[in-house]
């Protein structure tokens, strides 16, 4: 069953996804310019900016350090493409709204993750630090991994830069997972769910 996935992910998923990214990327999407000062952050492989046309938006670019031949061809940002081509709908992720053409190359649309009061929703760092680690949420972290875990056979990263805390009201949240969410890139043979609780831990245990 997991071999059976595995081939089904990378030998028959991974070639469409090439061929629509590439034709939908420079035929069919719009095409914005991205001011380098509106710069948020980055992550491994990508740099993350403001959108220039909507304040509820967020675009994702390859970092311009990336530049081998792979990369060129097969980047991040297509992992992100691929899960939302086949896989649209998926739990604890932000938004996806398609590829865009931009001055940086190639780019991801995703909604900018906000709470209730339009603040920008902090990461799960932040509420470590501030000593903030319900047991409510730690349960949501639980099945946010397990979500993934049961459903896909894969293991989500433990960036906690990537573990957004979202506050839909005054005493109510959830978890977002904005990287690390990839069904491709992260699919793992393991079959004990006791890993899950391992990577939670991993996650919330203080340096």
């Amino acid at each position: 069953m997991y071999i059976l996935k595995y081939i089904y992910f990378t030998i028959i998923l991974k070639p469409i996804a090439i061929l629509l990214y590439y034709l939908v990327s420079y035929f069919s999407s719009p095409y914005v310019f991205i001011n380098e000062k509106s710069y948020i952050s980055c992550g491994s492989n990508r740099d993350v900016f403001y959108h220039p046309n909507d304040n509820k938006k967020i675009i994702k670019t390859m970092k311009k350090s990336r530049n081998n031949i792979f990369e060129k061809i097969w980047n991040a940002n297509m992992e992100n493409y691929r899960s939302y081509l086949f896989f649209g709908n998926m739990k604890y992720a932000p938004k996806n709204y398609g590829l865009i053409n931009t001055n940086l190359g190639i780019g991801v649309v995703y909604e900018l993750i906000k709470d209730y009061d339009n603040n920008i929703s902090k990461n799960i760092k932040f509420y470590m630090n501030n000593n903030k680690i319900s047991t409510n949420l730690v349960q949501q972290l639980i099945d946010m991994h397990n979500y993934y875990f049961i459903n896909y056979d894969i293991l989500i990263g433990v960036n906690r830069g990537n573990h957004l805390i979202q506050k839909i009201s005054k005493d109510e949240f959830k978890i977002i997972i904005v990287d690390d969410h990839d069904i491709f890139r992260e699919h793992k043979f393991c079959k004990s769910k006791d890993i899950v609780i391992k990577r939670v831990n991993k996650l919330l245990k203080k340096n």
